[in-house]
């Protein structure tokens, strides 16, 4: 059965936002060199992988690995035939290393909205796009009521001119 796996990147966590959908067997076949996979789909713009708790998790596991060998080791002077365990590899990536991220800001005209989890532009920087919105139609529309005064006006229409002067006028205040 196919499971949906993330890619991250393992020496920073930061999800990649790219995912590969296999079965099991065929991950490995599947991710490219240099990344690793946790499990499920998640938010590459606010969540990471924390590898600290991945790494306190390989520790633990060493831990409990070495603590066995141990008392295997004196299991085997007592005359027991005991076989250490197999030494753990890196522990998978699951669900619960995935921890919230707030990345970096894209500029100074940007902050971070808790609920949608992203940066948004502040109130200055979406004033400023609106007006630059705004200037941009009001840009179009002017050019677009021209047509008929530029006819007129090459017909010899005075008034036609005088009205295309006073279009020109206002698409050269406008601040785009």
């Amino acid at each position: 059965m196919n499971k949906i796996w993330s890619l991250y990147d393992p020496k920073t966590g930061l999800l990649l936002g790219r995912t590969i959908s296999c079965p099991d067997e065929h991950l490995a076949a599947n991710v490219p060199e240099g990344h690793a996979t946790v499990l499920g789909r998640h938010d590459h713009l606010s969540q990471r992988v924390d590898l600290a708790l991945l790494q306190a998790d390989d520790d633990t596991a060493a831990t409990a690995w070495a603590a066995t060998c141990d008392a295997n080791r004196l299991r085997r002077t007592a005359g027991a035939d005991v076989k250490d365990p197999p030494k753990p590899g890196r522990t998978a990536a699951t669900a619960r290393h995935v921890v919230d991220y707030q990345p970096p800001a894209p500029s100074a005209d940007h902050e971070w909205n808790p609920t949608a989890k992203r940066w948004v532009p502040n109130a200055a920087a979406q004033a400023s796009a609106n007006a630059k919105a705004a200037a941009r139609a009001r840009h179009a529309e002017l050019l677009a009521s021209q047509s008929d005064d530029m006819r007129r006006a090459v017909l010899g229409d005075k008034d036609a001119a005088r009205r295309l002067m006073a279009i020109e006028d206002e698409v050269s205040s406008l601040k785009i």
